[in-house]
C-alpha cells in the first residue's frame, strides 16, 4: 500500500495542473474564435498564445493518468472488461448524460434540436462533455488491446502512435477518431507505470529535464507558426502539398504532446525525490472531476449571459472569467459532493 500510495504522488500533483489548463484553454478559447465572440471583444494576439499552450497536452494528460492508473488495478483485480464497462459507465457515462441535459436546456434552447441530435448528444456528450464517453471508449478499446498477446500488443501500440496524427484528420461517427487518438496516450501512461522504475532511474535528471523542454517549445512554436501559416495562406497552396503538410504538422503536434507529458512527468517525479505532496494538491485533486464538469457551464454564462465583456477591459476580461470559473467551480464541486446524489454524480 505504501509503493501504491508513492507511486499516485505524481498524479496527485499532475492533476490540478492539468485541470487548470484546460479551465485556462476554455477561458481564453474566444481568441482562438472556436467560440462565438461576445459583445465588445477584441483580439488579442498574446492571448492566442496562451490558449494553445493551454491545450496542447492538457487533454492528452488527463488521458496518460488513466492508463496509468488502470495499471495499477489490473495490476491489483486483473484486466476485467465487463467490470470495467460497469465501473466506468457509472463513473463517466451517466455523468456525461446527466451534464448534457442541463447543457442542451441550457444553451441549445434557440437550436431546436432534432430528436436525431439530441439522441447524439446523449452518447457523444453536449459541449465539453464529449470528453468523458470518449475516455469510456478509450478505457473499452485499450482493455481489449491489453488481453492481446505481449509482442502483438506493443505492435499495435506503436502501429496507433504512428497513426495517430492521420487519424485527427479523418471524421468517424461517435467521436471513434478521438478514441483512436488518445488510446497512445492511455496505453503510454499503462506502460510508464508498468516500467516506472526504469523510467525513473534513467530519465529523472536536470539534464534530460531541460533537453526535453527545450524540444517542446521548439516544436510548439514551430507547430503553430506553420499551422496559422496554412490557414492563411491555404488558398495559395499547391493543392497536392496542403494534405501532405497538414498531417506534417499534426505529427509534430503529436510529438509535443508527447514531449509535453513527459517533460511534466519528470520534473514531478524529480520534486517528489526531495519533498511531498502538498495538502492542498491532495484536496484540489479529489475536486478536479467536478471543476471539469461545471467550469464550461461558468464560462458559457459569463461570456454570453452577463455584460462583463462590456464592462472591464479585453485585456483582463479573460484573467477576471478565469478567477470566476476556478473559484464558483470549485465551490459548485465541494457543495454538490455534500449530497449523496452530488456523490453519486461526481464522486
Amino acid at each position: 500500500m505504501a509503493t501504491e500510495k508513492k507511486i499516485l504522488q505524481d498524479v496527485v500533483l499532475l492533476r490540478p495542473l492539468a485541470i487548470l489548463l484546460i479551465v485556462i484553454y476554455h477561458s481564453f478559447i474566444i481568441y482562438m474564435h472556436e467560440w462565438d465572440a461576445p459583445v465588445a471583444f477584441q483580439d488579442i494576439k498574446a492571448y492566442w498564445w496562451i490558449a494553445k499552450f493551454a491545450i496542447s497536452f492538457s487533454l492528452e494528460l488527463f488521458v496518460f493518468f488513466s492508463g496509468y492508473i488502470y495499471y495499477l488495478q489490473c495490476s491489483s483485480k486483473g484486466n476485467n472488461t465487463l467490470s470495467l464497462i460497469k465501473n466506468k459507465f457509472r463513473r463517466l457515462y451517466i455523468p456525461a448524460i446527466v451534464f448534457s441535459v442541463a447543457y442542451m436546456l441550457l444553451f441549445y434552447r434557440d437550436k431546436s434540436l432534432s430528436c436525431l441530435e439530441i439522441i447524439q448528444y446523449l452518447i457523444t456528450g453536449a459541449g465539453h462533455l464529449w470528453y468523458l464517453p470518449m475516455l469510456f471508449g478509450v478505457f473499452l478499446f485499450a482493455s481489449l488491446l491489453l488481453k492481446l498477446p505481449d509482442t502483438l500488443f506493443k505492435c499495435m501500440f506503436i502501429a496507433l502512435a504512428c497513426l495517430a496524427a492521420i487519424i485527427q484528420t479523418i471524421h468517424l461517427p461517435l467521436n471513434l477518431s478521438f478514441v483512436l487518438y488518445y488510446t497512445p496516450f492511455f496505453l503510454l501512461g499503462y506502460e510508464i507505470n508498468k516500467y516506472r522504475h526504469i523510467v525513473l532511474r534513467k530519465c529523472v535528471n536536470t539534464q534530460n529535464i531541460v533537453i526535453t523542454v527545450i524540444m517542446y517549445f521548439l516544436l510548439f512554436i514551430i507547430c503553430n507558426y506553420t499551422k496559422e501559416y496554412i490557414d492563411n495562406n491555404e488558398v495559395e497552396m499547391f493543392q497536392f502539398v496542403l494534405p501532405i503538410v497538414k498531417v506534417m504538422v499534426k505529427v509534430v503536434h503529436l510529438i509535443v504532446a508527447f514531449l509535453s507529458i513527459i517533460v511534466c512527468y519528470i520534473v514531478v517525479n524529480k520534486y517528489l525525490i526531495g519533498g511531498g505532496v502538498p495538502a492542498c494538491f491532495k484536496n484540489l485533486n479529489e475536486n478536479c472531476f467536478g471543476v471539469y464538469l461545471f467550469q464550461q457551464f461558468i464560462l458559457m454564462f459569463i461570456y454570453y449571459h452577463t455584460p462583463l465583456s462590456q464592462m472591464v477591459s479585453p485585456y483582463i476580461l479573460p484573467l477576471i472569467a478565469l478567477l470566476i470559473t476556478i473559484t464558483s467551480s470549485y465551490l459548485l464541486t465541494f457543495l454538490f459532493r455534500k449530497s449523496k446524489v452530488g456523490r453519486l454524480l461526481i464522486g
